[in-house]
């Protein structure tokens, strides 16, 4: 994280206006601009609005754990409801904020993933699943999440921000962590997996190159995602170890 506000500090946010300038970067590392529904504050210093957000989830993450356990998985699922009736009955402007970027709505996202954990600890499917029901069903979820995809894609509606990836995102991680089928054994790759280590990373990393090189050019989004990968690998072998290893 410090790495990363690093070169947000030298790639990303102009200093047009210095006292601006140090109030965006006071609140970024603070990771408070998630809380405030400006597009110029939480969007300051490109990807970092992301940390912002999951800190939340992060904190509360101790007694989501309680909640499940206490309210059993069913009571767990009925209180994720509460996102789609708020999507429902929204009448005001700035979707974008209230439904993506602000951390008590997405904290819906990271109890989801808790809940799903949950949900594989219990089920017994895994000891009767044959290679070929396990593919079937892998087929079948990656058909449907692309279908929706698709339809996301064709029709701008609020469900967009989370709902539709919480259906396809559930039924494919529920799936394919069976780990029975020929699709979930291809994700297994060493490659694929590292592949997936660096994602975070890459995330945080790649508005920063844009924002750096430009999409304009003939081979830039091939160098912006070269030097995604390289950042990122450098980060996860180098960086992320020299932090957790200190004393």
């Amino acid at each position: 994280m410090v790495f990363y506000v690093f070169l947000s500090i030298i790639f990303q946010e102009p200093i047009a206006n210095f006292f601006n300038w140090i109030t965006k970067l006071i609140i970024n590392i603070l990771l408070l601009q998630s809380y405030i529904p400006i597009s110029t504050v939480y969007f300051s210093f490109s990807g970092a609005w992301f940390l912002s957000t999951l800190v939340l989830s992060y904190l509360l993450f101790p007694y989501i754990i309680k909640f499940i356990r206490k309210f059993s998985i069913k009571i767990s699922f009925l209180f994720l409801l509460l996102i789609p009736l708020g999507m429902l009955f929204y009448q005001g402007k700035n979707e974008l904020y209230w439904f993506y970027i602000n951390p008590v709505v997405r904290f819906f996202d990271f109890f989801l993933g808790v809940l799903l954990a949950e949900v594989y600890r219990k089920i017994r499917i895994k000891e009767n699943m044959t290679t070929k029901k396990a593919t079937f069903l892998e087929l079948l979820i990656v058909l449907f999440s692309v279908a929706l995809y698709i339809i996301s894609l064709k029709y701008e509606i609020i469900f967009n921000y989370s709902i539709f990836y919480w259906i396809q995102s559930s039924c494919l991680i529920l799936i394919l962590s069976i780990n029975k089928g020929l699709i979930s054994k291809l994700f297994c790759n060493s490659w694929l997996v590292y592949g997936g280590k660096l994602s975070f990373a890459f995330f945080l990393f790649h508005p920063l190159l844009i924002h750096f090189i430009g999409l304009e050019g003939r081979y830039n989004i091939i160098l912006i995602v070269l030097a995604s990968f390289i950042l990122s690998h450098l980060t996860i072998k180098y960086f992320d170890p020299f932090w957790v290893n200190r004393k």
